[in-house]
C-alpha cells in the first residue's frame, strides 16, 4: 500500500498485493494510492489490488494521484468480493495520463453490489495516442442492476487513441458533468469511442466527442434489463463522430432487439446507425457532413417524436411500424428517404392519418401526413422483400426538391380508386402487378420507370390522367413499361391482296403500333414515343415514294402518302422501328399490295364559292381532280394530265374563256375560267374529261349547281323609264330613269358614284342642259326634272367622267303651255277715223313661261272705249271673238271727238282701260283677269 508517499519516478512500477493480502484488516484498502505521483516512462506500471470477502474497502484506490508514462503501459486492476465495495475506485484530484502508451483499468465484482465495479468520480484518463480500455465484471449481478463503470464529473479522454468502455454482466451509468473523447476546451480529439455494455444508462451533462468513430451496443445481442431501456438522457450530448452506431448490427435474427429511448441531441459528421427492438427519439439526430447516411433499425416499431436531418444524405428507416410525431421532421436534402418493414414479407399501406389509426398491425401502415414531413429529393418505400404496397390515400411528390417516389416490392402495386399519384419523377420495381393511377399535370414530363419481372400482357398499366410522362431510369429503376420492344402493324392487307393504284396514296394508309414488354401499345402520353421512326421498305419494282418514314406519335406512326410507282404486280411491305437509328422490330405485312395501273373513274369539283362577276373573275378558282376507282387522284401518265373542259346551262349562260384546262398531277386548275350571262339565274355548271381507251372513250364528267352571277364591269347606258309629255313647269311622272348596265344587260347596282347630264333637245335641234345626278345602286332617278319650254323635245342622258360611256337618248316627248297667265297685242290696233271701222287688233294668250297658250277657247275680253272726260262711252259695235288664244276686235269705232290722252287706273271691278290720247278701250278677262298690255290707239 502506497499512501501520503510522493515518489516521483517510479520506473518499472509493480505495485502487486497478493490475494491473501491485509485479510485481517477491514479497515484497508487492497492497494490505495493518496497524493501519490508514479511515472513509469517508457516501462510498464501495474497496480493491482484485492479485497477480499472480509474486507470492507476497494480492491485498488486512487485518490488525489498522477500516474504517467510516456511510452509504457499503465495497468491498473481491482477486484472486490464483499458486497458494498468497489473494484477500482479513482478520485477526486487523481490524473492518470500516458503520452503514446495504453492506459488499461479493469475493476471487478464478485459479488452482487450497490456499488460500483469501476467508479471515476471527479478524476481524469487520458491515453494521448494511445488505446484506453475501462473494463468492469460483475459476474454476480445476474438482473444488471448495478454498475460496473461509473463515471461522475469524469473526464475519458484520447486525442488519437482508442477509447474502450466494455461492461461485462453490468450497466455503464454516468453522472454529473463528464467527457468522453474530447476533454472541454480541448482540440476535438480523432479518437474512436466504443461503449460495450449489458445495460446502458448514460446521464447527467454528459459530453461525447471526437473525429473517429463511435460504437455503443450490448455486448451479446441485446441489452439487459426489464421493460423499457432509457439509455440516453437529454442531457447527454453527441458530436463530431465521422461514424456513429448504436446498437448491434445484422440481420432481425442478430441485432438488438431490446426496447430503446434515445433522448440524446446527436450531431455528427458522418454515417448513423440505430439498431433496436422498437426505438423513440425525442432529440434530434443529425448528420453534418455531405452525404452522410443515417440508418435506423427498429424490429418493433419507431416512432420519431423529434427531427432527423441529413445533409443530402440517405435516412433508411425499417420497422414494422413507423410514426413522426406533431412536430417532428425528416429532412434529407436531396438525399433519400427509405422506409420498409423489418419484416420479410410485410405489406405496406400507405392512407390517412385517421385510417391508420384503425388499420390492422399486421402491415406497415405509412400516413400520408407523416410523408407530408418529409422534406428528401426522393422517397423509397419499400424493399425487395417487402409483400404488396398500396396507395389509399392521395400522394404528393412533385413539389420543388421533393419530387422522386420509388415503390420496391416483391409483390404488386396499386393505388385504390380516386386514390391517385401526383409524382414528378415515379420508378416502381416489382415482382407481381402494377397497376396505377396519376394526375400529374405539370407543363414539364415526369420520369416514369415501371418494371414488373412479370411480362404478361398487361401486368403493368399506368393511367396518367393529366400531363406527359417519359420512360426513363428513375433513382435506379431501369425502366420496361413504355420502352418498345415490338411493333404492329394495322390497315394492311391481312388475307387478301389490297389493290393501290401508281402512283396514289395507299388507303387505307398503313397503321404501326409501338409495343413494350407488358403488349401495352405506348401511351399518347408517353413522349419517349416520339423518339421512334418507323421506316418502310419494298421490293426495287414497287418503287415506293411518298411517306416512306414516319415518326411515332401518341405510340403510333402513320403512313399517309405512302405511294407504288413500280410495274403492276403484287408486293409485300416491311416496316422498321428504329430508335436512335438502332432496330426495335420489324413487320411484314401478311399479305401483299397488288399494284394496278391509274384509270380515272369520277372527277372531284373543290369549289365552294359559286360566283363570279358576268364577264369578269371568279370569286374562287374552281379545281378539279381525277380521281381513280380507290379515290385517289391520279398523279400517273398518261391521265394526270388529261384536259377537263367546262360547260354552262341556264338562260343565256355563255363561257367567254378558259373552259378548258390540262391537268397537272392530275389537278385542273381553272384559273382563267370566265362565264357570262344573267343576274339571279342558278346556272348548272358541268366538269368533263374525255377518256380514250383502246377502242372507244368514255367521258366522265360531274357538275355543280347554284352557280350565280354578279353584274360586271358598266358598258352602257339604259333607258329605264322614258319620259312621258308633261305640262311646262310640271316634273315628268313616272320620274325618268337610266341604268347602268354590263354588257350582258345586268344592271351594276353596286356603283354608287356614276354621274349623268340631261340635255333637252327640241326638234329643231336647240338645247337645253339641266344639273348631273348620282346614280344610286346603278340606277339614276330624276325626281324633280321638268321642261318650261313649249315644244316637241328628246332627251340625251351624257356621262361627264373623263372616259364616258356613249350617251343615250330617250323617246320623244311634248312640252304643253301651263295655264293662261298674262296677255300681249298679237296685232296692235290702228289709227283710225272718227266712226270708221279699225282695222282689226289681235291678242296673244301666254303661260307664265311665256309659251303661247294656242289651245286656249275659254277665255273672254271685253273692250270698252273711254272719252277723255272719263265718261264711259260704248263702242258702236264690240264683236270680239277668241280663236286660238288670240282675241279678235272687229268694227271698232270712236264716237266722240279727240280729246287730250290720259291714263286710268284699273278699276276696283277688276276692269282695265285701254288708253289712246282721245279714248280709254276698257276690257275685262272672265273669269281670270289676265294682265293686259296697254295699247295706244291713233284715232
Amino acid at each position: 500500500m502506497v499512501e501520503q508517499g510522493r515518489p516521483t519516478n517510479h520506473n518499472g512500477t509493480n505495485i502487486d498485493v497478493p490475494a491473501g493480502y491485509a485479510a485481517g484488516n477491514t479497515t484497508v484498502h487492497g492497494v490505495r494510492l493518496l497524493n501519490a505521483s508514479l511515472n513509469s516512462g517508457d516501462s510498464l506500471m501495474r497496480i493491482r489490488g484485492v479485497s477480499r470477502a472480509n474486507i470492507s474497502y476497494d480492491g485498488v484506490n486512487i485518490a488525489g494521484s498522477a500516474l504517467t508514462s510516456t511510452t509504457g503501459e499503465i495497468v491498473v486492476e481491482g477486484l472486490a468480493e464483499q458486497s458494498g465495495r468497489r473494484g477500482v475506485t479513482i478520485e477526486s484530484g487523481s490524473n492518470i495520463s500516458s503520452t503514446n502508451g495504453n492506459i488499461s483499468i479493469g475493476g471487478t465484482l464478485n459479488a452482487q453490489s450497490a456499488y460500483t465495479a469501476l467508479s471515476v468520480n471527479g478524476a481524469e484518463i487520458k491515453a494521448t495516442n494511445g488505446e484506453l480500455n475501462l473494463t468492469s465484471t460483475n459476474s454476480a449481478d445476474v438482473d444488471n442492476a448495478y454498475t460496473g463503470i461509473g463515471l461522475n464529473d469524469a473526464k475519458v479522454l484520447s486525442e488519437t487513441g482508442e477509447i474502450n468502455l466494455i461492461a461485462n454482466g453490468s450497466r455503464i451509468w454516468t453522472g454529473g458533468t463528464s467527457y468522453l473523447g474530447t476533454g472541454p476546451g480541448e482540440s476535438t480529439s480523432s479518437a474512436n469511442v466504443t461503449i460495450r455494455v449489458d445495460r446502458l444508462a448514460l446521464d447527467g451533462n454528459m459530453r461525447i466527442a471526437a473525429t473517429g468513430s463511435l460504437v455503443i451496443e450490448p455486448i451479446t445481442q441485446n441489452y439487459r434489463g426489464a421493460g423499457t431501456l432509457f439509455f440516453m438522457d437529454s442531457t447527454v450530448q453527441v458530436f463530431d463522430f465521422s461514424n456513429t452506431r448504436i446498437g448491434k448490427t445484422g440481420t432481425v435474427a442478430t441485432q438488438t432487439l431490446t426496447p430503446t429511448t434515445i433522448a440524446s441531441l446527436i450531431r455528427v459528421n458522418g454515417p448513423i446507425e440505430l439498431n433496436a427492438g422498437s426505438l423513440t427519439l425525442t432529440n434530434t439526430l443529425e448528420s453534418i457532413s455531405e452525404s452522410a447516411q443515417i440508418s435506423i433499425n427498429s424490429v418493433t416499431g419507431f416512432t420519431g417524436n423529434s427531427d432527423i436531418v441529413t445533409n443530402n444524405g440517405d435516412v433508411l428507416v425499417r420497422a414494422d411500424s413507423i410514426g413522426l410525431g406533431a412536430s417532428a421532421t425528416i429532412n434529407a436534402g436531396t438525399g433519400a428517404v427509405d422506409l420498409g418493414s423489418a419484416s420479410s414479407g410485410t405489406g405496406i399501406r400507405i392512407l390517412s392519418a385517421t385510417d391508420k389509426s384503425s388499420a390492422a398491425t399486421t402491415t406497415l401502415n405509412i400516413a400520408t401526413e407523416d410523408l407530408d414531413k418529409v422534406t428528401a429529393g426522393k422517397l423509397r418505400i419499400g424493399a425487395a422483400n417487402a409483400g404488396n404496397i398500396t396507395i389509399e390515400s392521395p400522394l404528393v411528390r412533385d413539389q420543388a426538391g421533393s419530387n422522386t417516389l420509388r415503390l420496391r416490392t416483391a409483390g404488386s402495386v396499386a393505388n385504390t380508386d380516386g386514390n391517385n399519384l401526383s409524382v414528378s419523377n415515379l420508378a416502381v420495381q416489382a415482382g407481381g402487378s402494377i397497376r396505377l393511377d396519376s394526375d400529374y399535370s405539370s407543363a414539364t414530363p415526369s420520369l416514369l420507370a415501371l418494371n414488373s419481372g412479370n411480362l404478361s400482357a398487361g401486368n403493368v398499366q399506368f393511367s396518367q390522367m393529366s400531363g406527359d410522362y417519359t420512360p426513363a431510369e428513375v433513382d435506379g429503376v431501369t425502366p420496361v413499361f413504355g420502352v418498345a420492344v415490338s411493333a404492329r402493324a394495322s390497315q394492311v392487307p391481312v388475307t387478301e391482296p389490297t389493290a393501290v393504284y401508281q402512283n396514289a396514296e395507299v388507303n387505307p394508309a398503313p397503321q404501326i403500333s409501338l409495343i413494350d414488354a407488358y403488349a401495352q401499345t405506348l401511351n399518347a402520353r408517353n413522349t419517349l414515343a416520339s423518339n421512334y421512326q418507323v421506316q418502310a421498305t419494298a421490293s426495287a419494282q414497287a418503287q415506293l415514294s411518298g411517306v416512306t418514314v414516319s415518326s411515332v406519335a401518341g405510340g403510333f406512326a402513320q403512313f399517309t402518302g405512302l405511294r407504288f410507282l413500280g410495274a403492276q404486280g403484287q408486293y409485300p411491305v416491311t416496316f422498321e422501328v428504329l430508335s436512335n437509328g438502332v432496330l426495335v422490330d420489324s413487320v411484314v405485312t401478311g399479305d401483299n399490295y397488288e399494284l394496278i395501273s391509274s384509270q380515272p373513274s369520277s372527277l372531284n369539283i373543290n369549289w365552294s364559292n359559286r360566283w363570279g362577276s358576268a364577264g369578269g373573275a371568279l370569286f374562287q378558282t374552281p379545281t378539279i381532280s381525277i380521281i381513280d376507282a380507290g379515290g385517289n387522284t391520279i398523279k400517273v401518265a398518261p391521265h394526270d394530265t388529261a384536259t377537263v373542259s367546262a360547260t354552262i346551262t341556264g338562260p343565256r349562260g355563255q363561257i367567254l374563256g378558259g373552259g378548258q384546262v390540262a391537268a397537272t398531277g392530275g389537278v385542273a386548275s381553272f384559273s382563267n375560267l370566265v362565264i357570262a350571262g344573267s343576274v339571279g339565274v342558278n346556272y348548272t355548271v358541268e366538269f368533263s374529261v374525255v377518256i380514250q381507251g383502246s377502242t372507244e372513250s368514255t367521258t366522265i364528267s360531274a357538275a355543280v349547281n347554284n352557280f350565280q352571277l354578279q353584274p360586271g364591269t358598266p358598258s352602257s347606258l339604259r333607258v329605264a323609264q322614258q319620259p312621258s309629255n308633261i305640262v311646262a313647269g310640271i316634273s315628268f311622272s313616272p320620274e325618268v330613269s337610266i341604268e347602268l348596265i354590263d354588257a350582258y344587260s345586268n344592271v351594276v347596282t353596286s356603283n354608287n358614284d356614276f354621274e349623268l347630264r340631261p340635255v333637252f333637245v327640241k326638234a329643231d335641234g336647240t338645247e337645253s342642259i339641266s344639273a348631273t345626278i348620282t346614280a344610286s345602286a346603278g340606277v339614276l332617278a330624276f325626281e324633280d326634272l321638268t321642261g318650261t319650254n313649249a315644244g316637241t323635245f328628246r332627251i340625251r342622258f351624257e356621262d361627264t367622267s373623263t372616259s364616258p360611256l356613249a350617251s343615250v337618248t330617250s323617246s320623244q316627248f311634248v312640252v304643253s303651255p301651263a295655264t293662261p297667265h298674262s296677255l300681249e297685242w298679237d296685232v296692235q290696233p290702228s289709227d283710225v277715223v272718227a266712226r270708221a271701222v279699225m282695222t282689226s287688233p289681235r291678242l296673244k294668250i301666254l303661260d307664265v313661261y311665256g309659251n303661247h297658250v294656242a289651245g286656249d277657247s275659254l277665255t273672254t275680253a271685253r273692250l270698252r272705249v273711254i272719252d277723255s272726260a272719263s265718261a264711259e262711252a260704248t263702242p258702236n259695235f264690240a264683236n270680239r271673238y277668241n280663236q286660238a288664244g288670240l282675241w279678235w276686235l272687229h268694227h271698232l269705232r270712236q264716237p266722240r271727238s279727240r280729246s287730250p290722252c290720259r291714263y286710268l287706273p284699273p278699276r276696283g271691278n277688276g276692269s282695265h282701260l285701254l288708253g289712246c290720247c282721245s279714248c280709254w278701250q276698257h276690257w275685262m278677262a272672265t273669269p281670270t283677269p289676265l294682265k293686259s298690255p296697254l295699247v295706244q290707239l291713233l284715232l
